[in-house]
């Protein structure tokens, strides 16, 4: 689990692993891996993540593991671009900071 902090580009996003415990609380498929959002916190929400948000990357990078994210968004920065799944379907964020 790895909470964005108060420096952070999207303070208060709250992403982690993919688990089967996780799987199950956020009706993710069975085939699902990588990094979810667990809370997207009132930044991320505004933005337009959602709790069960599949990251796939952010910006050029990949994400794979919870501790890409927080240095995946510095490195966008000022234009962020978050490219994730939601219900088997990819969605593309764009944001300035």
């Amino acid at each position: 689990l790895q909470v964005l902090q108060q420096s952070e580009v999207l303070t208060g996003l709250t992403v982690a692993r993919i688990n089967p415990a996780l799987m199950t609380e956020l009706a993710l498929p069975l085939n699902a891996e990588g990094v979810v959002v667990v809370d997207p916190g009132s930044l991320g929400r505004r933005v337009g993540l959602q709790t069960g948000d599949i990251l796939r990357r952010i910006g050029r990078v990949p994400v794979t593991h919870p501790s890409d994210v927080g240095p995946a968004l510095r490195q966008g920065v000022p234009n962020v671009g978050i490219e994730a799944e939601r219900s088997g379907q990819r969605v593309l964020l764009r944001f300035r900071v």
